[in-house]
């Protein structure tokens, strides 16, 4: 049992007979149950049962060098490392009493780096350097014993961190509310 955010839930395995797998549900298969992962997949299924996090929204262990533009091909041959968890927006998305939002394409809303243990300057860096890629507003980092996120201040350029992890909703609405009145420019990270 792991604790998230002030909530227990429960890491489950795809076989009661065979413990050294755990079924990823956002890429249908099982996985090794290594200790990573094990934070990973857990947090998969908060992220989706507890918080409403879509499915089809969550990428899972993707390439950094995915994210580097083909005009930067020297950058793809000295990137190493894969995003754990990286949330994207919807086509489009209706807040509660207002107009639905159209999204031109995908973009990321917040990035997660999963740690085994603890949290360290370490991850923070690791993290910090992947999103220079990726640009997305938020940035989680989530190990067996601690939860974090950060919020993009637009005007001061800093993330502010916090204990926890934003529900789906609160994720894409701080979006919404803090980024979706800027220029086109302005907007893609």
């Amino acid at each position: 049992m792991t604790a998230c955010n002030g909530r227990f839930f429960y890491l489950m395995n795809t076989s009661s007979a065979d413990s050294r797998y755990l079924f990823d549900p956002v890429r249908c298969k099982p996985v090794p149950s290594l200790p990573e992962e094990n934070v990973r997949q857990a947090l998969l299924s908060f992220l989706i049962q507890e918080l409403s996090y879509p499915s089809k929204q969550i990428i899972v262990e993707k390439g950094i060098k995915s994210f580097i533009p083909a005009s930067h091909p020297s950058l793809s041959k000295k990137i190493r490392g894969r995003a754990d968890v990286l949330i994207i927006s919807p086509s489009s998305y209706a807040p509660p009493g207002k107009s639905p939002i159209s999204f031109s394409y995908p973009k990321p809303l917040l990035l997660i780096e999963c740690k085994a243990k603890t949290i360290t300057s370490r991850s923070f860096n690791q993290l910090i350097s992947y999103n220079y890629f990726i640009g997305a507003p938020c940035l989680s980092l989530v190990s067996k014993s601690s939860q974090m996120t950060g919020f993009l201040s637009p005007e001061t350029k800093t993330f502010a961190f916090f204990q926890g992890i934003p529900s789906y909703s609160q994720l894409i609405n701080f979006y919404i509310d803090t980024f979706s009145c800027k220029s086109s420019s302005q907007e893609s990270f």
